[in-house]
């Protein structure tokens, strides 16, 4: 699940062409949350729909 998470957020990062998207040094995850963050007045909600298993997406609590 982990790695459909963060192939989802790879591809919204090359839709969007953010730089650095084909560096596999960089994270997708955070490239996309950047860029949602530096647009002010943009508000923004990610759904994670069947993300019932939170030890797969956040590792152990």
């Amino acid at each position: 699940m982990k790695m459909r998470f963060e192939q989802s957020f790879k591809d919204t990062a090359t839709k969007l062409a953010l730089p650095g998207v084909d560096d596999p040094k960089v994270d997708p995850v955070e490239l996309v949350t950047s860029w949602l963050s530096e647009v002010p007045d943009l508000p923004w909600l990610v759904i994670l729909d069947n993300a019932d298993d939170l030890e797969t997406m956040f590792g152990p609590q």
